[in-house]
Parts: structure tokens; C-alpha cells; sequence
């Protein structure tokens, strides 16, 4: 998404009726560590597990892989396990260390939140890769995917974004391959 595109975004959200979600401050940050382990490689079988950093509070997630259903359709409906972290997320991250779990990427990012009917519309920059809409809703159950996924497109077509420039990769998976073109670029 191109930087010069967001401000056109921001006015088409308006002109839709599309609500600021409040926060404390207008755009929230997010710093987000991700693991992977030598017994389940998080990076092959596209998983997430992450410690979640931001002003609304920490957490420990864990997210289901993504099918390459869910890749041919550019929608993505995954189970998510959100733990709440009230201690200190050194000692989260120290513990996923103490049982053989690494640390492969560290994604920053600043995300500005709307309200568009049933949809979240996120505009995330994340650091050292770009601009990114996400365009988030929730099924009640499995049989509900398929409205939910129509309801998405629709939402993507009334804010005038091209299907064709979906991108199905997690931000990590940029991240961390942004940070490989970075170092051979560098070398």
C-alpha cells in the first residue's frame, strides 16, 4: 500500500461512515515478538505464536495455521488464543526461551483502527516494510465463514482497494524477509 494512498483511504473511510475507534492516543503501537521451536517449526506450518506489546496490554497469542485454502480465497479465518500477560513480558519471553522456543522477528508496527459496519478496518505502517489495510470481522462459527468472507470483499470493494493487491503473507513473514534483503543489500 503506498504511503500517499492512506490519506485517500482515511477520506473514504469518512465519506463511508466509517468510526474512529478511541484510544488513548489517535494511532496505538504495537510491538509484536514471534517464536518459533525445533520441535514445530511456526515459520513452516504457518502458525503464529507471539507476545504482543501495546497500550491496551500484553499478551501471549497463539494463531492456527494458515490452509492454502484460506491463501487462494485472500481471506484468512483462524482460531486465535489471546492470554492476557499481567506480569512482565521479559519473563513471558524468557520462559518461551527456557523451553527451546526462539525468537525469529520483531514486528513494529503503528495501527490507526476504524469501524466500517460489521468490519475492523486497521491501517497499519509496520516498520521496515510499509503500509497495510486490514479488513477484520468474526464468524460465530464455521458455517458463518463464507458470509463473513463475502461481507470482507464488499468492504474492500467500497473502500476501492484492488482484490489483486491482497498480500497473504503475515506481517512477520515480510518482516523477517525484508530484514534478509536488508543484510544482503548491506554485505
Amino acid at each position: 500500500f503506498q504511503q500517499n494512498k492512506v490519506e485517500q483511504l482515511r477520506q473514504r473511510l469518512v465519506y463511508l461512515g466509517a468510526t474512529r475507534k478511541e484510544h488513548k492516543k489517535h494511532i496505538t503501537e504495537e510491538v509484536d515478538l514471534y517464536f518459533t521451536a525445533p520441535h514445530r517449526d511456526f515459520i513452516k506450518t504457518r502458525e503464529c505464536l507471539r507476545i504482543r506489546t501495546s497500550e491496551k496490554g500484553n499478551e501471549l497469542t497463539y494463531k492456527s495455521a494458515t490452509t492454502d485454502a484460506m491463501v487462494s480465497a485472500g481471506q484468512f479465518w483462524k482460531q486465535e488464543i489471546n492470554i492476557p500477560l499481567c506480569g512482565n513480558v521479559r519473563d513471558t519471553e524468557q520462559l518461551l526461551l527456557a523451553l527451546d522456543f526462539s525468537r525469529v522477528a520483531e514486528v513494529r508496527k503503528k495501527r490507526e483502527m476504524y469501524r466500517l459496519g460489521n468490519q475492523n478496518v486497521a491501517i497499519d505502517e509496520v516498520t521496515g516494510v510499509g503500509f497495510f489495510v486490514e479488513i477484520e470481522s468474526f464468524a460465530k462459527n464455521k458455517d458463518d465463514r463464507a458470509r463473513v468472507r463475502d461481507e470482507n470483499m464488499a468492504c474492500l470493494t467500497k473502500l476501492e482497494l484492488e482484490k489483486e493487491s491482497n498480500v497473504s503473507e503475515p506481517y512477520r513473514d515480510l518482516v523477517i524477509r525484508a530484514s534478509k534483503t536488508h543484510q544482503r543489500s548491506s554485505s
